[in-house]
């Protein structure tokens, strides 16, 4: 496990550069639905090489989502004012799947302490309607009962999920699940995530800072037709896809996100290309 450096919370976690670096970037990581920040502890000492790492456990911050039937927007506004003391002027954020979501809310919000946005497997809109390709609604409110009638089940049916269609399956497996019992969240915290995926929409959102999604060729949960609607609705963003990936794609090469978001983060904006990596 990463050594803490002094002065963390009980939901935002600091673990300074380890690089011979006078100035490092600063990169906030959100977590995705069913975990929490402990999923990025084995990214972490690759990260570490080039930034001052903060680590936000979503669930376990002083907002309205410790409650049921709690406010989004309240909530959301609770969760990044009680972030902003602690984090530097400006930080690269990056998210993963519901906290990639997050992250450009985020930067949404607050564009002027957001100086990069990174997600991975995320999309703009969760849950599909007549003008998104999103996860359909039916089958949402459906995984929203399985949850509410058997949480271990259905979360069990959610890590096979991040696991499908990648080829490094049978290696993510076991990190995955670990991951996922260490975050140990309750059926409540379970839910409240699900309301975030249901009501977060950044299709119409204005960026001002550069925005790359990392993608996955067989991702189960975001799938071609998603991917292809986040490039035609935000055009200006930069998209990889990884191919024969699944949606937990990023944990079988930590050295190579880390590789990949230091390029990005530290590009000069003028300099920035598209690269789409052909699936």
């Amino acid at each position: 496990m990463p050594e803490l450096a002094r002065n963390n919370s009980d939901f935002l976690f600091f673990y300074p550069c380890t690089g011979d670096k006078p100035a490092p970037k600063s990169l906030l990581l959100i977590h995705g639905w069913g975990f929490d920040q402990q999923v990025w502890h084995s990214a972490l000492p690759f990260l570490q090489i080039h930034f001052d790492c903060y680590l936000l456990d979503v669930f376990r911050a002083p907002t309205q989502m410790a409650l049921g039937g709690f406010d989004v927007d309240t909530a959301l506004e609770q969760l990044f004012q009680s972030l902003l003391p602690s984090l530097p002027e400006k930080i690269v954020v990056l998210g993963w799947s519901l906290g990639g979501m997050l992250a450009m809310e985020f930067a949404v919000r607050y564009p002027d302490r957001c100086s990069h946005v990174i997600t991975l497997a995320s999309s703009l809109k969760w849950v599909a309607d007549n003008n998104w390709p999103g996860m359909p609604q039916s089958e949402f409110r459906r995984f929203c009962q399985r949850l509410q009638r058997d949480p271990a089940t259905t979360q069990t049916q959610f890590i096979a999920l991040q696991l499908a269609g990648d080829c490094q399956a049978e290696t993510l497996e076991p990190l995955v699940k670990q991951c996922a019992d260490q975050a140990g969240l309750n059926s409540q915290q379970l839910q409240n995530g699900l309301a975030l995926l249901d009501r977060l929409d950044l299709r119409e959102a204005q960026f001002n800072m550069p925005v790359l999604h990392l993608l996955a060729e067989n991702d189960a949960l975001i799938g071609e037709a998603t991917r292809l609607a986040i490039r035609q609705q935000q055009p200006e963003h930069h998209c990889q896809v990884y191919p024969r990936s699944g949606h937990a794609f990023w944990l079988a090469s930590p050295a190579l996100l880390a590789e990949t978001v230091l390029q990005f983060a530290c590009a000069e904006s003028q300099q920035l290309q598209k690269r789409d990596v052909a699936a």
